[in-house]
């Protein structure tokens, strides 16, 4: 993962990796990749010190689900309702790190792209969950 590793271990954030070995699903590559690390670095960004993130992938017959959990910041719902829409606004995260909002507006994308949908459960304070859904193309 790269830099994502730096930043991983420089906030000493525990990272669950439960995407599982040998899963098989036919997507876009380079999009895939694109929603992955959008997810993953907003979930470094914005979950304190020693706080943890958890990303997880299942595929069944019909979808593949992936999931990208953190113990941060979470939202307040009025900030969720724009979150994938031009009007949001980036939001520093917990170290200060800069935040355009245009990683999640890039991620929806590529997202309706494949057909799937994307959606987010947070509350203020307790953290964050993005699930991702993507019809199975084996």
């Amino acid at each position: 993962m790269g830099h994502l590793d730096l930043s991983i271990t420089s906030k000493r954030l525990k990272f669950f990796d439960g995407a599982g070995n040998g899963i098989r699903f036919k997507a876009d590559p380079y999009m895939l990749s694109v929603v992955i690390r959008n997810l993953l670095t907003n979930a470094i960004k914005f979950t304190e010190r020693g706080g943890s993130i958890e990303l997880r992938c299942a595929v069944n017959e019909d979808r593949l689900t992936l999931e990208v959990k953190d113990t941060g910041t979470g939202m307040a719902p009025e900030v969720i309702r724009k979150l994938f829409s031009p009007d949001s606004r980036g939001t520093r995260g917990t170290e200060g790190e800069p935040s355009s909002g245009l990683g999640l507006i890039i991620v929806k994308e590529f997202v309706d792209k494949h057909g799937g949908t994307i959606t987010v459960e947070s509350d203020a304070g307790k953290g964050s969950t993005f699930t991702v859904k993507l019809p199975a193309r084996l």
